[in-house]
């Protein structure tokens, strides 16, 4: 098949569709998510509740027999216990939000190599092979092709997303070391770092993981920085090579 045919074609309608479809859900979840776990609101929300915790005890107040600071302790563990669940929920709701857009940006990004492929190959193995590749073998690929993400100013923001995801959905092991040994400051705090940094990660495990609500922001900025990269064009001609796991996975690939 002649080399300028066009083996990759990313038009400009899909990329504008992309983005959009990952901006209106990252504004949603800003919108009508994020903003329900303002802290401030939280701090309110827990002294109401101690509050109205000391309110009914009082009812049962006997001075006789009862301790007025023993009732306001009650109350403040109270409001402390509602603000702590409040601020677990909402990491839980951000580690969601986070996971979504990074699998959802992983899809989409194999979906289309697979149906751009099906243009001139034939081998079913090898879109099987495509899905059930690794996130580096994607990212060797992808070099393959021309573009290289690992030199771009945003692989960091999607490496560690990649790392915080697979820890909050596996808990410890190797994607807890390398985050620990590559992205150290979402597990441990400034603070923590600047007093004994491996002291502070000996100890650290999966439930250490520090997520922000700036975090996901970047994580989908790069995101939308990665489509806006991806040639519109690419031909036959200008694939360096197809990665070993792909063909081994399919030594019979043929161009239709």
């Amino acid at each position: 098949m002649d080399s300028s045919y066009t083996a990759f074609h990313f038009w400009s309608g899909h990329r504008r569709h992309l983005i959009d479809e990952h901006n209106f859900f990252v504004s949603q979840a800003r919108e009508r998510l994020f903003a329900q776990f303002d802290d401030e609101e939280m701090k309110k929300a827990a002294d109401a509740h101690a509050d109205a915790t000391w309110d009914a005890m009082g009812q049962h107040f006997d001075p006789d027999r009862h301790d007025p600071g023993d009732f306001a302790e009650q109350a403040y563990e109270a409001g402390t216990n509602l603000y702590l669940s409040l601020c677990g929920m909402r990491d839980q709701v951000l580690f969601a939000m986070l996971v979504s857009i990074f699998h959802r940006w992983e899809k989409e990004l194999r979906d289309w190599l697979v149906r751009e492929m099906q243009h001139w190959m034939s081998d079913e193995t090898a879109f099987r092979r495509v899905w059930s590749s690794s996130f580096v073998e994607v990212l060797n690929l992808l070099k393959d092709l021309g573009l290289d993400v690992r030199a771009k100013p945003y692989y960091k923001a999607l490496d560690a997303c990649r790392l915080v995801v697979n820890v909050h959905k596996h808990g410890d092991g190797k994607s807890l070391d390398d985050l620990k040994r590559q992205y150290p400051e979402l597990i441990v705090s400034e603070e923590e770092i600047g007093e004994d940094r491996e002291l502070a990660l000996s100890w650290k495990d999966h439930t250490n993981l520090l997520i922000s609500v700036e975090q996901f922001e970047i994580v989908s900025h790069a995101i939308v920085q990665f489509w806006n990269d991806v040639p519109e064009v690419i031909t036959l001609g200008e694939i360096k090579k197809l990665p070993k796991w792909l063909l081994d996975a399919a030594p019979s690939i043929s161009v239709k």
